[in-house]
């Protein structure tokens, strides 16, 4: 997966390290234009850093896997609570540097060093972030300003090349905004 920005772009990436185990690559844990992008009862970032730790430790110990629970779906506790989240600019701005002499720079908001990180990654201008993967725990992905594309890639071991399997723009506006991205 490659993500790139224009002009500059802001994300916050919410890492579930709680599950290891396989999850579908496709796009069928993004919202579909038909969903509804903001959950009623938004919650400040304070509430969503004490709150998610909470849900990945109930899920870890029900041992609710993929088999289960479809990450990203409205089924899914984490993705409901990730679209409640209050990201208007006075939520975020403190946390967003941007480093000029790289293509985006990464962010910690906060993490519990067990089960997530939340970060918001800045991206300057018309950056791309090199080819790459998210192995294991996977993540969300919602633009708070901008507009973001991502494209992923799966290896053609025959031709022995990356082959495009998808190609998206998440801009920062409602149901185009949020994303779980397995790879």
């Amino acid at each position: 997966m490659a993500l790139s920005s224009s002009p500059a772009s802001v994300s916050y990436l919410a890492y579930d390290t709680a599950h290891e185990e396989f999850i579908p690559t496709d796009h069928s844990a993004c919202p579909s234009p038909d969903s509804k992008s903001k959950i009623a009862g938004s919650i400040a970032l304070a509430e969503f850093v004490d709150t998610l730790p909470r849900i990945l430790h109930r899920q870890k110990e029900q041992q609710i896997g993929a088999s289960s629970l479809r990450r990203g779906t409205d089924d899914d506790p984490v993705n409901l609570l990730f679209r409640r989240l209050d990201l208007s600019l006075g939520e975020w701005r403190k946390y967003a540097l941007f480093d000029p002499m790289k293509n985006y720079t990464r962010n910690l908001i906060a993490t519990d060093d067990e089960t997530f990180t939340l970060l918001l990654l800045c991206w300057n201008p018309s950056k791309e972030s090199p080819i790459h993967d998210h192995p294991c725990d996977g993540c969300w992905l919602r633009v708070c300003t901008g507009k973001i594309q991502e494209t992923r890639y799966e290896i053609n071991a025959a031709a022995d090349r990356l082959e495009i399997t998808s190609d998206m723009v998440f801009d920062g506006k409602g149901v185009a905004s949020q994303c779980i991205i397995f790879d």
